[in-house]
């Protein structure tokens, strides 16, 4: 009997043990944006190839040229310096993918998480834009820091939560479902009020990826807002999100599960990089 209970045991505490270890490794996401008012979206357009006629981007090569000079950058005030270095990354990214809509060529190409012993990072890969940030969230502390690569600085997120169209969003789990890189995902609504106004989003999620943080997810936006999603009532892993706003269409599809260990180097703060002033974050 006591042989019996010492295996009954061990089997108790070998799959507890399994059942709380955490998942190492990368999801990518590749994104898309569709404007939901079409007459704003041709409007948009219409004044972002206007920006981009001969005779700007004549102007915006030559301001390239000086931007390369350090002793005329510092005479420029930051924020225009920076709408500036914006649009010349938008011409170089038109030249290059002259079929590309304007609004999709400013976006990250994917995000990714990477994560290990319930640390992670979410990066912005291949972004034309310089305002995108890498979020870093360090278990130890249980500090969050915005990463700003190109300017090589960092700042620490003060999150704030309150009483948000998140919390008194509708999450339901539908009966459909489909395969996404060979997991099987079901369907969510979420149905909240963005600007007074009823909007519906949508997540498929997979409960086939285990160890998974889920507060993760509220940081899988690529911009420094929130997506009225409370990922808490959703059960596994998001692999597609369809998130809709009074103007915009944002759609996140998986293109990579990999369990291949991630580097130690990457759940840290970078090195050379400047500390700057707290950043807050709501949720």
């Amino acid at each position: 009997m006591k042989n019996s209970l010492k295996i009954v045991a061990f089997m108790f505490i070998s799959f507890s043990g399994y059942s709380q270890t955490t998942f190492e490794g990368t999801i990518k996401w590749a994104l898309r944006i569709d404007y939901t008012d079409t007459a704003l979206a041709r409007t948009i357009n219409q004044n972002m190839i206007k920006m981009l006629s001969p005779e700007n981007i004549q102007k915006l090569k030559e301001m390239e040229s000086k931007m390369k000079d350090s002793a005329y950058t510092s005479t420029i005030d930051p924020s225009l310096k920076t709408q500036m270095e914006q649009a010349i990354m938008l011409m170089n990214t038109m030249e290059q993918n002259p079929d590309t809509s304007p609004i999709n060529a400013l976006l990250p190409k994917s995000i990714s998480l990477k994560t290990k012993d319930s640390n992670y990072i979410f990066q912005i890969e291949g972004a034309n834009s310089v305002y995108y940030r890498d979020i870093l969230y360090l278990k130890k502390g249980n500090k969050k820091y915005s990463i700003q690569n190109k300017e090589k600085k960092y700042s620490l997120l003060l999150e704030q939560y309150k009483s948000t169209n998140t919390s008194n969003s509708i999450v339901t789990l539908t009966k459909e479902h489909e395969k996404i890189l060979n997991h099987k995902c079901f369907k969510y609504t979420i149905e909240t009020m963005v600007k007074g106004k009823k909007a519906t989003h949508f997540v498929w999620a997979t409960k086939d990826i285990k160890g998974v943080n889920q507060n993760c997810f509220f940081d899988i936006n690529f911009w420094n807002d929130k997506t009225d999603i409370d990922f808490s009532k959703i059960e596994g892993v998001p692999l597609k999100m369809i998130i809709i706003s009074e103007v915009t269409t944002v759609i996140y599809t998986a293109t990579e599960v990999s369990k291949k260990a991630v580097e130690v180097s990457l759940l840290a703060l970078p090195k050379g990089y400047i500390e700057t002033a707290p950043v807050l974050k709501q949720y």
